[in-house]
């Protein structure tokens, strides 16, 4: 009987190099590939008053803000409530109104238009592609663009931030 005596260290090598050869299929990982919008940010801008000037982000955790910039009852940038289902529930509510490319809706398409109004931006994040905006001026009241500012409004009342603003507003 021959017997060989190996350093432990080349013993172990040996059995990582016959692993490294086996043939078995990989096994998919758990981790799910990134989701085509992983974040979202929604701004209301200023209006010639005192409108509420503030942004929310949400992130597909849950995981929310709200940062109060002009007339809102907390100023700064504090957490807020959020939950996965709710960041699913706003971007579902924002999915029809979502461009591929960003966008802008002002004075020059509107026929009906109301100055100093506020600007609601929506801007959708992920990790595969750029971020979109959606810019809509609410002064603009042109009928064609309804479903926008419903859309804009529901999305609105689903984010956790009446208290942060100080009143209940639609925008």
């Amino acid at each position: 009987m021959l017997r060989l005596f190996l350093p432990r260290s080349a013993l172990l090598a040996a059995c990582a190099l016959v692993a490294g050869c086996s043939t078995a299929t990989p096994r998919p990982s758990a981790k799910a590939a990134p989701a085509d919008v992983d974040r979202i940010v929604y701004e209301i801008g200023p209006c010639r008053g005192t409108c509420p000037v503030y942004s929310v982000s949400i992130v597909a955790d849950g995981i929310t803000y709200f940062e109060g910039l002009q007339h809102t009852a907390r100023s700064g940038r504090v957490p807020a409530d959020g939950t996965p289902s709710l960041f699913a529930a706003v971007r579902d509510r924002l999915a029809r109104v979502r461009p591929a490319h960003s966008e802008t809706i002002s004075h020059p398409q509107c026929t009906l238009y109301a100055t100093d109004q506020q600007v609601v931006t929506v801007t959708w994040m992920g990790s595969n592609r750029e971020p979109v905006s959606l810019a809509f001026d609410l002064g603009c009241r042109d009928e064609r663009f309804a479903e926008l500012r419903a859309s804009l409004s529901a999305a609105r009342r689903l984010l956790p931030v009446d208290a942060f603003v100080g009143r209940a507003t639609d925008f």
